[in-house]
């Protein structure tokens, strides 16, 4: 399971950090779209509106049964 390392709210975003086996990665949303970041991409987040990419991104450390504890609305 993900420890959640760092969590910030500020009025239209959302960011969560979450680590896993040496791996971290950030997913939230901006202004109803989705961005999501790689351990080497914390700097750089790409933004997109398809939540099944996020999915399928996550799915490479986390299991479907985990993901609904990782992003919320």
């Amino acid at each position: 399971m993900a420890n959640k390392i760092k969590e910030a709210k500020p009025d239209n975003i959302e960011i969560v950090v979450y680590q896993n086996v040496g791996h971290a990665f950030g997913v939230g949303r901006i202004s109803g779209g989705y961005f999501m970041g790689g351990q080497n991409e914390l700097n750089k987040i790409a933004l997109t509106k398809s939540y099944e990419k996020i999915l399928d991104y996550l799915q490479i450390w986390y299991t479907k049964e985990e993901l609904p504890t990782l992003i919320r609305d």
